[in-house]
């Protein structure tokens, strides 16, 4: 049986079904093991606070799936957090917000152009 990610907000805010927060997050698990870039990047996001260094594996797959929002992600990891999987790197930070800027990731063109201000590149 194969899942999407647009089916979890259905159950995650119960628009149209009844609100049922562990279904919801089964069903995304289902679709990050199916390989879905944007469920893995959702799920990394939704652990992260418990799990962080699974939340690495599952956001680096999906940057392995060039999905933008997950490599903006990455990037927020190398340029703010240490210990969570990933050394601090401004430089592959910034590589990475420009990556994601390209491919229109708003979050990502706003901090990709303050460190082009800031004189990072």
């Amino acid at each position: 049986m194969n899942f999407t990610v647009k089916q979890r907000p259905g159950c995650l805010l119960g628009k149209g079904v009844v609100k049922d927060e562990q279904k919801a997050t089964q069903r995304l698990r289902l679709a990050a093991r199916q390989g879905l870039a944007e469920a893995q990047h959702h799920l990394g996001m939704d652990i992260y606070s418990t799990f962080r260094e699974k939340t690495i594996k599952l956001i680096r797959k999906a940057v392995r799936q060039g999905y933008a929002h997950a490599i903006f992600s990455l990037g927020l990891c190398y340029s703010e957090y240490e210990g969570i999987g990933v050394r601090r790197d401004p430089r592959l930070a910034v590589k990475l917000y420009h990556t994601a800027a390209r491919s229109g990731v708003v979050g990502a063109s706003i901090f990709s152009l303050y460190a082009i201000v800031m004189g990072l590149k």
